[in-house]
């Protein structure tokens, strides 16, 4: 098949490779298998110069602004294929070959709404993880600062996100009175 003058190759999964699939989609996450090439950095080479390390975090945080503009943009253009199960130029490899309209609709506000949940997902972890690099930033150019900060989030339940980006305001931290 070509698009225009460019070649494009169409997969197809095999009757096997559906079933391995579904079983694998059955199957619970295995959390211990994440690769998070962030923390293994820290963790290999955190040893090594601090300013090499501040870099490593600043470019980090620019990275996952740069994804969360590129996800919002994706749901800004997905969102509408919900109700009206057509998809845009850029999505129709999810669109389902061989069916009727009716089905064919269907199944496009279905893969859309998987896709946009997909995509939230990335959008919460995001600013969590400029938060991190915000207060990573901060504890390795203010040491001093590391006492404060380990006091007042040991007394914080692990979920409090919000109390701990209501800290850091406009490039600082402030004092927890």
């Amino acid at each position: 098949m070509t698009d225009g003058n460019r070649p494009r190759n169409q997969y197809h999964i095999t009757k096997k490779g559906l079933a391995d699939l579904e079983n694998w989609m059955e199957q619970p996450i295995d959390l211990s298998h994440q690769r998070d090439e962030m923390q293994l950095k820290l963790f290999v080479g955190g040893h090594k110069n601090k300013p090499t390390v501040i870099k490593l975090i600043e470019n980090f945080r620019t990275q996952q602004n740069d994804r969360l503009q590129i996800l919002e943009s994706e749901l800004a253009e997905i969102l509408p294929s919900v109700p009206s199960g057509i998809l845009p130029e850029q999505f129709e490899w999810l669109e389902p070959q061989g069916t009727d309209e009716s089905t064919r609709k269907r199944a496009v506000q279905e893969q859309a709404l998987i896709f946009q949940l997909s995509i939230r997902q990335g959008m919460l972890k995001a600013p969590a993880r400029i938060t991190w690099c915000d207060e990573a930033s901060a504890l390795l150019k203010n040491p001093s600062f590391f006492a404060f900060i380990g006091r007042f989030f040991s007394r914080l339940p692990l979920c409090s996100y919000r109390i701990r980006a209501r800290l850091y305001r406009n490039g600082k931290y402030y004092r927890y009175p």
